[in-house]
């Protein structure tokens, strides 16, 4: 519900600031960062993992019948 005073939503002001705080402490933290990076490295690594078992198998770029 928009109040007339302010012309916003109360609770999306709310939730703009909890979603405000959420970020700055998630950017203020260093475990958070680290963690991020460790996501990262496992995500890449699996791909280069996926794509060194696929080379071997010559699979066409284009399927034919």
């Amino acid at each position: 519900m928009v109040t007339p005073e302010t012309g916003t939503n109360p609770d999306l002001a709310t939730k703009q600031r909890q979603f405000n705080a959420a970020m700055a402490l998630y950017n203020g933290s260093r475990r958070y960062q680290l963690f991020s990076a460790g996501v990262a490295v496992i995500n890449i690594a699996l791909q280069l993992t996926l794509l060194a078992r696929l080379i071997p198998l010559h699979v066409p770029l284009v399927w034919q019948p």
